[in-house]
């Protein structure tokens, strides 16, 4: 048989490996002698769990054996080849199938008559693994409800005691620098300094990692996002009450939050990568990316240079990268080109508030019939429930007779259920409101919404030759269309020389997105009201504005 040696160590277990690798290989030698093997590939070996799919060696060695390379696998024990149901069921298959003839340990192997005890040996295998993890997190839960620190590496000003026994085990202060540590932490209270800033000072005075080595700026940022100072620490995301020493007050561990979370929010760059993979490009449809690049002048002086370009993933593409400033200025043109004057909002509210007192009456009056219909068709029902009881008509006649009846209810009803009154007029206005205040959403708003608002006004936003293109929704395009044709470039209360009623029947007439009597929408979208201001309020709102418009309008 061609076959391949498979050795497995969990990485969980480094040091309580029952055998170590060097172990396996040699056993596996054995095997191979013992059986007539003939090796045809070096062995197979890692250091990974198999609680899950996912090992890059077993994966190879699965492909050789499809493949015809290798007919057969040696190793220590069953439960080195996998530890879960999908690695086992890969095996068995191939060995009920022919195309892996033998699985070899130093106790039995495993083929085609015996394939079911695969099924046994690779249960309890899985089983195994199961239990382990239950036990080990009912362990470190029990830990962490009594205030012990559970697992992990201890924080930067704290040491572990590895050398205690199993439940003394505990986190203590590192007396050579948690009076370090806590002088960062009162560097940045001050308020004078960023991290980054504070990490060089506090690294002047003598602060060094675990084993001397300089602090990143990375653990410095860890250092102060990490709630273990405070005396608690989070397990399975439950934050517990520590038995170790606090370093800060919560406080001031909350304080220091607050100001990260406001300088991560201010920080330019963020705020040009907003469009990054939001984009395509005009050439290859690829998206288009942001990067940002520093240069150190002869002079000394670094700058930086922050541009949108074309990630090339879908091939090759020529198109030239555009600054982030430029990109910005032409999305601000894109949408003062939509943008709609207030005297021209306020005169189609007007013509709506107009054609709506229309609506209305012709409402009030089709529900006053439905009423009457609705108050018949119940007096027709209890006739009809009294011919049956007085045994007038048969069983199939009043089941006839009240389909008939209950069918004309169901359609009067269907007069009071519409709602069409206001909904029309309600999307419109917004509609009016979010493109008086496009420019002021976009100039002002956070990253998010000054996303949406490009996707509300359009979509399919396209870069090429560093010129940003977009496909602008019809209803803002005959919006701005007919301001234009109404008022002309210089917006007046009124139409100068023209009719209003006039007017207000074209523009009536002339719009497809104003719906007629009796006609209902299933998308109203209560949004932009003037009294919330939150951010996430608002980019719910925005969100709601821009599916509507995509759906109903585009």
């Amino acid at each position: 048989m061609k076959g391949a040696e498979y050795c497995r160590k969990s990485s969980e277990d480094k040091n309580k490996q029952i055998l170590s690798l060097e172990d396996q290989v040699r056993e596996c030698q054995k095997v191979v002698e013992n059986n007539n093997v003939t090796l045809v590939h070096a062995p197979f070996i890692e250091s990974r769990s198999a609680k899950k799919p996912g090992r890059p060696e077993f994966a190879k060695l699965i492909a050789l054996i499809k493949t015809g390379g290798v007919d057969a696998i040696v190793c220590w024990d069953a439960s080195r080849l996998c530890r879960n149901g999908i690695d086992g069921g890969q095996l068995i298959h191939l060995i009920d199938s022919g195309l892996l003839k033998a699985i070899f340990t130093p106790y039995t192997s495993y083929t085609q008559e015996n394939s079911f005890m695969l099924w046994i040996e690779f249960g309890m295998s899985t089983d195994f693994i199961k239990k382990l993890s239950f036990n080990v997190k009912r362990a470190l839960k029990g830990k962490a409800e009594k205030g012990i620190w559970p697992s992990g590496q201890s924080p930067l000003g704290y040491l572990n005691t590895p050398e205690r026994l199993k439940g003394q085990r505990e986190l203590i202060v590192d007396h050579a620098k948690f009076d370090l540590c806590r002088k960062w932490w009162d560097l940045q209270l001050s308020g004078k300094y960023n991290v980054e800033e504070s990490l060089s000072k506090i690294t002047a005075l003598g602060l060094r990692g675990r084993n001397g080595e300089s602090v990143s700026r990375t653990t410095a940022y860890r250092f102060f996002r990490n709630i273990s100072y405070t005396g608690h620490f989070v397990y399975s995301g439950i934050l517990y009450k520590g038995s170790h020493p606090a370093m800060i007050t919560m406080s001031e561990f909350n304080r220091i939050q607050e100001r990260l979370d406001r300088a991560n929010k201010t920080t330019p760059t963020k705020q040009l990568a907003e469009f990054s993979g939001f984009i395509h490009c005009g050439e290859c449809a690829a998206h288009i990316t942001f990067e940002t690049h520093t240069k150190t002048i002869k002079d000394g002086t670094i700058k930086t240079y922050n541009f949108y370009r074309c990630t090339k993933k879908l091939g090759a593409c020529k198109q030239p990268f555009i600054p982030a400033d430029e990109l910005n200025k032409q999305a601000k043109a894109l949408l003062e080109s939509l943008r709609l004057e207030t005297s021209y909002i306020e005169w189609v509210r007007g013509v709506l508030h107009r054609r709506n007192q229309q609506e209305f009456d012709f409402d009030r009056k089709q529900k006053e019939l439905a009423s009457k219909r609705l108050l018949d068709i119940s007096k027709r029902k209890e006739i009809i429930f009294g011919m049956k009881t007085d045994g007038l008509i048969s069983k199939d006649e009043y089941e006839a007779k009240k389909a008939e009846v209950l069918k004309e209810e169901a359609e009067a009803k269907e007069g009071f259920d519409n709602h069409s009154i206001n909904r029309w007029e309600q999307i419109l206005t917004k509609t009016l409101d979010f493109s008086a205040r496009v420019m002021e959403l976009f100039n002002h708003g956070d990253a998010l919404t000054r996303k949406l608002v490009l996707q509300i006004v359009g979509s399919n936003l396209i870069l090429k030759d560093k010129k940003l293109e977009i496909e602008a929704k019809s209803l803002f395009i005959f919006l701005k269309q007919d301001q234009t044709r109404h008022f002309g470039d210089n917006v007046r209360l009124e139409p100068e020389n023209a009719d209003t009623k006039a007017n207000t029947d074209i523009f009536l007439n002339q719009s497809h997105f104003v719906p007629r009597a009796g006609l209902s929408s299933n998308h109203l979208y209560e949004i932009l009201s003037s009294s919330e201001s939150e951010t996430k309020l608002l980019a719910c709102q925005l969100q709601a504005l821009n599916d509507h418009l995509s759906f109903s309008y585009a």
